[in-house]
């Protein structure tokens, strides 16, 4: 509690929390199987952490449209801060121009050809709890940019509208997500699983092959053995996970390392004229450089489990 705690803004009560986790143990006492393989501390955990998260999901106020608005702007935003510059200058190398604060709502099309886009603009809104502004429409600022085409490249979402259509017994979150329980991929529908984008909203390929791979591994002793349980392996997955044990801005005091070589490539002024290869091979002595560095690191760490 006291982790999830740090990282909350302050108009959220860590006693109502308390009070959630309170439910979730009670919860918990009262489902835990014995004839599981698995302690009753790590089932117990998983079961506070979880009702914690729902009560937290809960409380978000904005409705499902604003908030897929917002994320997809913080998409691009976070997209650009987390690159490492080299595709950004590329670009602008290029004379590309980017546009920022501006939320793209309607193609504009004559006999099914794209002649523009729709744009509103954004601004910066006031400091939420967290100190952070995050982009809000301007109302009335809406304005057209002329194109030819136009290569949609701001994200996705899942379309889950299916689920409205019926009583599939599977409950959503106001992110359009998918809720699974205990981190075994399990729908509130018995047997059936949900993993990636769909159940944690846009991430990487990496973590949708992770859930998938935990999802296998349930599934599997669901139909073999007709329970959903985390064995060692995957509590003591999520426990390191959760504990966020390596920080990548730590310095470990580890000398030495050879930095990534780049490929060469045709500079920006010419390489806008064509579409053809930018990037160039690299010399042999520069191959041999890049080949020689070491990809994979280990770093040992420790955990006791009572």
């Amino acid at each position: 509690m006291n982790r999830i705690a740090i990282h909350l803004p302050p108009n959220v009560d860590t006693e109502d929390l308390l009070n959630v986790g309170v439910i979730g143990l009670i919860q918990a006492i009262d489902r835990f199987d014995p004839g599981r393989d698995n302690k009753f501390t790590t089932y117990a955990a998983f079961r506070i952490r979880g009702a914690v998260l729902s009560e937290l999901r809960s409380r978000d106020f904005l409705s499902r449209s604003n908030r897929r608005k917002i994320r997809e702007l913080e998409k691009v935003y976070l997209a650009l801060e987390q690159k490492n510059g080299r595709e950004v200058d590329d670009a602008e190398e290029e004379n590309v121009k980017f546009i920022f604060l501006a939320l793209p709502t309607k193609l504009i099309t004559v006999d099914n050809k794209i002649v523009g886009i729709e744009v509103q603009k954004m601004e910066l809104g006031e400091p939420d709890d967290s100190g952070r502004r995050r982009p809000v429409p301007v109302p009335g600022s809406e304005y057209i940019l002329e194109c030819d085409l136009v290569i949609p490249a701001i994200g996705q979402d899942p379309d889950l509208s299916y689920l409205e259509d019926g009583d599939y017994g599977i409950q959503q979150t106001r992110w359009n997500s998918i809720v699974t329980h205990g981190g075994t991929m399990m729908t509130d529908n018995e047997g059936i699983f949900a993993g990636g984008d769909c159940e944690y909203g846009a991430m990487t390929v990496v973590l949708a092959v992770g859930h998938g791979r935990r999802a296998a591994r349930v599934m599997h002793r669901y139909l073999m053995e007709g329970k959903v349980y985390l064995d060692e392996e995957d509590a003591m997955e999520d426990i390191i996970n959760g504990l966020g044990t390596f920080d990548k801005e730590e310095n470990v005091g580890i000398c030495g390392g050879l930095h990534r070589e780049h490929q060469p490539k045709v500079n920006g002024a010419e390489r806008a004229k064509h579409y053809e290869e930018i990037e160039l091979a690299m010399p042999e002595s520069q191959a041999v450089r890049e080949a020689e560095r070491c990809l994979r690191c280990y770093r040992v760490g420790m955990l006791a489990v009572n």
